[in-house]
Order: C-alpha cells, then sequence, then structure tokens
C-alpha cells in the first residue's frame, strides 16, 4: 500500500495531490480518478454544521478503495447543535463505515469525541433523552457494523476516545460505564474505552 492520506476539514494529501480544504466532492471526484484507490489513512473531521458535507460525505464511493489501514473520524458538536443534526452526523459515520467493502482488511478505526457530553450538560435543564435514545439506537448500529467486521477478522482495532482542544485522551475512567452504554458489543473486545 502507497503512503496516501486524505484529511477532511483540513487538508488532503498523496503522491499526486495537495489540496487545502479538500471538499468531499473533490476527493470523490479524485477516487473515482483512481484505478484501485489505496489509503495508508483517512481522516474525517466532521461537525453537524457542515450539512452540504455530510450529504456529499455519504454519496462518496466508499466502495471503490481497496486498501485501507486507519480510518479516523473525529465529531465536533457544539451547544448550538439541534438533536437532528447530531444524530444525522452519527448516522453519516454509520453510513462510511457500512458502506466499505465488507471484505476490506482495516487495521484500526478510531472516532474521536463519540457523545457530545458538553452539549447533553449545556441541556440540562431540558430533557434530553429523546436524544440520548436516538443516539443510542444510531451508535449501536455502527457498534454491531464493526463488531461483524472484527469477528470476520477484518478489522483489527477500535478506539474511541475523546479529543480536547487537540489532545487526545482516552475515554476517562467515569466516562466508562456511559460509552459502554453505547458501545457494548465493543467493551468486550477492547479496553481502550
Amino acid at each position: 500500500m502507497d503512503a496516501q492520506v486524505a484529511t477532511f476539514g483540513a487538508f488532503f494529501a498523496n503522491a499526486n495531490v495537495n489540496v487545502n480544504a479538500v471538499t468531499p466532492a473533490v476527493f470523490s471526484a479524485h477516487l473515482d480518478a483512481m484505478a484501485a484507490p489505496e489509503f495508508s489513512r483517512i481522516r474525517l473531521h466532521v461537525s453537524p454544521h457542515s450539512v452540504g458535507d455530510l450529504a456529499a460525505l455519504s454519496h462518496v464511493n466508499w466502495q471503490s478503495i481497496t486498501a485501507l489501514g486507519q480510518l479516523v473520524i473525529t465529531l465536533y458538536f457544539s451547544p448550538r447543535d439541534t438533536d437532528d443534526e447530531v444524530v444525522s452526523l452519527v448516522r453519516c459515520i454509520m453510513n462510511i463505515i457500512a458502506s466499505l467493502q465488507k471484505l476490506l482488511p482495516i487495521e484500526s478505526i478510531a472516532i474521536y469525541n463519540p457523545l457530545p457530553p458538553a452539549l447533553l450538560r449545556s441541556r440540562a435543564t431540558h430533557d434530553v433523552s429523546g436524544l440520548i435514545t436516538e443516539l443510542k439506537r444510531v451508535w449501536y448500529s455502527v457498534d454491531v457494523r464493526l463488531h461483524k467486521r472484527m469477528d470476520a477478522s477484518t478489522l483489527g482495532r477500535v478506539i474511541l476516545a475523546k479529543n480536547t482542544q487537540g489532545f487526545t485522551t482516552h475515554v476517562a475512567e467515569d466516562e466508562k460505564p456511559r460509552v459502554r452504554e453505547f458501545f457494548r458489543a465493543l467493551a468486550d473486545f477492547h479496553d481502550v474505552i
């Protein structure tokens, strides 16, 4: 596999292309132009406010990727996000994972900021049970897909962590039960959470 790396939200770079602020549409066109796209790493930086990008990401031909070392996804939430925006973001991530070839071997999938604790805390006076229920449903679907990949030996490991102002820290002890509530299957396989 060559050393191609694709990053959304920051830079896109590989042996042939170096473009700032790559959009999913540019990446999609690049994928379509390649005979057998291979990547050592794909980094996605996404937030609910990039709705157009989320729609475009869902339509990228992920199935065409023939080799992928790492998929790194960082989610950015804001107290301004609506419940629908938060759930749409997680659903987009689920669709991307589901769209990858079933037998494509992947070293690791890392998901940073899988839960929006600041958003939930900011709404402490509001009822967030509907949002939590919907997040559980969608994240459980992601969890099942990752679990199936691991069972088929096409996924080496999953990393769930929080990214605070550019510094990555694994989920704190007091948050582990909450993360396990969302990622039940993964809790049996990984000590990273």
